[in-house]
């Protein structure tokens, strides 16, 4: 049947990330407008002795979730990121499922096919911090980053045209390595971090 508590707290947080503007995960959910649907949101007391939490919408969200595939290894996941906590658009996924529901993924097409960084590198065998790289701040196509092989390393950059190392970027441009690849860490595109002295 499942660990009360722990459905509880997801019940709890899911409606804090909704309605409660001081959540600090408000501006993603609530903030964009995503709400939950009345009959889970329903405020009014059940009768003393019905056991459980003391709302209605609890109660209603309680039953859903057992009878929908909860269990205790699972997380709530909106099948539209965009869309609302309701029985229609709510399941129960492992961490790894949810985290290729995410609105902010970067999706890639190849040979064809669209999928999430996570689901290309577990299909293809490649590691997922190197892919992400080599696409997002490194700038290469996504057959570049899918196909070259794995001992050819990270460090070389495109840039204007021209593809080499850091070391060499940085003699070049007089940055020191270490400090184009920190900005490389933090996020900075390929451009910003040779651009800035």
């Amino acid at each position: 049947m499942g660990n009360q508590s722990r459905l509880n707290n997801i019940y709890d947080n899911m409606k804090r990330r909704c309605y409660d503007t001081n959540n600090t995960n408000y501006s993603y959910y609530g903030g964009r407008g995503i709400t939950i649907c009345d009959e889970w949101n329903d405020r009014k007391l059940v009768p003393p002795g019905i056991g459980g939490r003391c709302s209605k919408g609890y109660l209603a969200f309680k039953k859903w979730a057992l009878e929908n595939g909860y269990q205790d290894n699972l997380t709530i996941d909106r099948i539209d990121p965009n869309g609302n906590y309701e029985p229609s658009n709510c399941r129960w996924v492992t961490m790894k499922v949810q985290s290729n529901n995410l609105r902010n993924n970067i999706r890639l097409t190849y040979k064809g096919r669209t999928q999430t960084i996570h689901e290309w590198c577990d299909e293809l065998n490649l590691n997922f911090d190197r892919i992400r790289n080599r696409i997002c701040y490194m700038g290469w196509t996504v057959e570049e980053a899918f196909e070259t092989k794995e001992n050819i390393n990270c460090h070389y950059l495109t840039f204007n045209g021209k593809t080499q190392s850091i070391n060499e970027w940085g003699k070049e441009l007089g940055i020191k390595p270490n400090t184009i690849s920190t900005r490389l860490k933090y996020g900075w595109t390929v451009e910003r971090a040779l651009n800035t002295k």
